[in-house]
């Protein structure tokens, strides 16, 4: 057990009077890159078992999307502790969302499970204490989507989202003052028309937001095949995936659909909406003969507004924040090296 480990499990026995127990040593099973500057021990904390993983080097748990991480969290099973040196804002916003603990020996610890949130604050050190992990409202979410697949002009106007969106100038004002109160975006100038601006670079607001974008789709629903003639469909889900990856195509074809102005006329666009089969049935897709077989269907999700497309398939961006079932080992695993490969193209 390595010295910053060692201190960390003192820490949680003398300060918080924790029983600490080691119950087996899990630094063979760590990814390859990993293990050769880290280690990691499954602990018994007053009857729970935790994994912690103690790594003297930040860079190695944030790289690639907090790849390494993501293995670890999927192959262990466990609530995670990463043990650091130090930690900065972005690691702890995405160790919060993903529910995964961290002690940085004599400045802080948290742990959720054990209700530990402990910071030694000092006066030359930031602490976001107002840090918020709301989900941003749908064309709010669907705005930093354009924006992360290079879809909007560097300086843009409310009338210039209207036109994109096709909604109305209203929805648009408020999804622009969601963006300003995150401090995503900008005004450029004072006068009217008001001239806006995204204000973080690409990699920094995946990085740190991408936890609270709003889904931009319904899940799938089988569909027969005839009721999709004459729309406007594209590759989405494992259809685009395979595209994009080496993981072949789906047994049952995977397609996705934009509703049009019409099709959202006086329908209410929000989250509660998107899930369920409520935009199906408002489009005429559903159908009630159980008795035709798959290879007359298709899987089909629709995207409330316009989405961006890449040689006709559902570009990265809004596949990695569309719905996706992702229980198959084989498809969550080939959608985290997707949203790797989306990190490591922003510039």
């Amino acid at each position: 057990m390595d010295r910053l480990l060692n201190e960390a499990l003192n820490e949680l026995s003398s300060a918080f009077l924790l029983r600490c127990e080691l119950v087996y040593d899990f630094t063979d099973s760590l990814p390859f890159q990993l293990k050769r500057v880290a280690t990691a021990y499954v602990i018994n904390i007053e009857g729970s078992e935790f994994l912690f993983l103690s790594c003297s080097e930040l860079s190695m748990i944030n790289i690639n999307n907090y790849l390494n991480l993501r293995r670890v969290k999927d192959k262990a099973n466990l609530p995670i502790v990463v043990v650091l040196k130090a930690i900065d804002l972005e690691t702890k916003h995405f160790f919060k969302v993903n529910n995964i603990g961290w002690i940085v020996p004599g400045r802080s610890s948290y742990i959720p499970s054990l209700l530990m949130n402990y910071t030694a604050l000092n006066k030359n050190e930031f602490h976001d204490v107002n840090e918020s992990n709301k989900p941003f409202g749908i064309i709010p979410s669907y705005l930093i989507a354009y924006y992360l697949s290079c879809d909007l002009p560097l300086n843009f106007s409310a009338a210039d989202l209207v036109h994109k969106m096709d909604v109305s100038k209203m929805a648009i004002s408020r999804a622009l003052k969601e963006l300003l109160s995150a401090n995503i975006i900008q005004e450029v100038n004072s006068l009217k028309p008001k001239i806006y601006e995204f204000c973080i670079e690409r990699k920094t607001l995946w990085l740190k937001y991408r936890d609270r974008i709003s889904s931009l789709s319904t899940s799938f629903m089988p569909i027969l095949v005839e009721k999709t003639l004459g729309c406007d469909v594209f590759p989405a889900g494992e259809s685009a995936l395979s595209y994009y990856s080496e993981m072949l195509p789906p047994n049952q074809t995977q397609i996705g659909v934009c509703m049009g102005h019409l099709d959202r006329y006086l329908r209410p666009i929000t989250p509660a909406t998107i899930d369920g089969d409520y935009f199906f049935k408002s489009m005429g897709f559903l159908d009630e003969n159980h008795s035709v077989t798959d290879d007359k269907r298709v899987l089909l999700q629709i995207f409330p507004y316009k989405v961006v497309l890449e040689d006709f398939y559902l570009n990265k961006i809004f596949l990695a924040l569309s719905k996706t079932n992702k229980n198959d080992l084989r498809v969550k695993s080939t959608f985290l090296e997707l949203e790797t490969d989306i990190v490591n193209t922003f510039k």
